[in-house]
């Protein structure tokens, strides 16, 4: 199946592997068995989620990159987890929840499975504090701390302020909203396949292109950021112009139309000469209209590296 995803557009292919090829096709098995026993068959079938990974974003995994990818989307990853890290957590929480069931048809394998279980489980989370009892039939609850772990990894491989940053700006929850969208073209949230490719290698830190010298005289290295916040990209009209579109048409929507830079600053009645980026035709609110207006920053900037590595959204409040 993984295979298969190749021949179909890139951001279809990406939100079936996480939603329904990945994980979710073997959650029960997970729950049910003792797979923690067999880490050589979970290592082969991640190589296999890796490699698709891997193909269908045209993004080189390699250990990081692959570390972050494995996280859930709210630690800054892709949320296509690793098989080798879940069974001991998805067999307890399920072990958890009928245990006096369990307990009453076979009292022998609760004993014995439950203990080599949570043994895995305090390895791989390196910790020896379990759930509480009230939650232990959750599997986000044995589950976060695996989490917790592996991030805390991640940060050792990436120790540089540039890298810190990014591992908060990518944690930061609106950061991932694309990846859970559903796919509709008439919602304008269909990626093409190379804006999946560098949507997703900017998110991982991965590299993006070949170094090379800007227009600006400036230097881009592999990881392509420098395109964020360079004066001369081109990209940087089309990030403004899309935000702008977004609260016109939400604003559409509302029953409230609008206008893009559409207005002169006479019809406007500004008193501080600037120009609002949208501006409802009707009022909003007291019988006045609203204005909004975008900027778009770069958050791994070398102006904002001070602040962005400490508090996550830092660049966005201060603009």
């Amino acid at each position: 199946m993984c295979g298969r995803l190749q021949l179909i557009p890139k951001h279809q292919a990406l939100f079936l592997l996480k939603n329904c090829l990945g994980i979710p096709k073997i959650v029960h098995i997970l729950r049910t068995s003792l797979a923690w026993m067999f880490p050589q068959e979970l290592y082969r079938l991640d190589q296999v989620f890796r490699e698709a990974v891997e193909t269908i974003t045209n993004v080189r995994m390699d250990h990081p990159t692959w570390l972050q990818a494995s996280l859930p989307v709210r630690f800054g990853g892709l949320g296509i987890r690793r098989t080798e890290k879940l069974p001991p957590s998805a067999y307890l929480a399920s072990v958890s929840s009928l245990h006096q069931l369990i307990s009453g048809l076979c009292p022998t394998l609760a004993a014995t499975d439950i203990t080599t279980a949570t043994r895995s489980w305090k390895l791989e989370a390196n910790t020896d504090d379990i759930p509480g009892q009230a939650f232990r039939h959750v599997r986000k609850a044995w589950d976060t701390p695996l989490t917790l772990n592996a991030f805390s990894r991640l940060t050792t491989l990436r120790t540089s302020q540039e890298e810190i940053a990014h591992l908060k700006a990518v944690s930061v929850p609106e950061s991932g909203v694309w990846i859970h969208a559903l796919l509709a073209v008439c919602l304008g949230n269909l990626l093409e396949d190379n804006a999946i490719r560098i949507s997703v290698a900017l998110r991982l830190g991965a590299p993006i292109v070949t170094p090379h010298v800007c227009v600006c005289r400036g230097l881009v290295d592999e990881l392509g950021r420098h395109g964020l916040r360079c004066k001369r990209s081109a990209g940087r009209l089309p990030r403004h112009d899309g935000i702008s579109a977004e609260f016109a048409r939400g604003l559409k929507s509302a029953g409230f139309p609008s206008r893009m830079e559409g207005l002169s600053v006479k019809d406007l009645s500004v008193k501080d000469k600037k120009r609002p980026d949208v501006i409802t035709l009707i009022p909003w609110t007291r019988g006045k209209p609203l204005a909004v207006d975008v900027t778009c920053v770069d958050t791994l900037a070398a102006s904002y590296i001070d602040r962005t590595s400490v508090n996550a959204g830092a660049a966005a409040e201060l603009a």
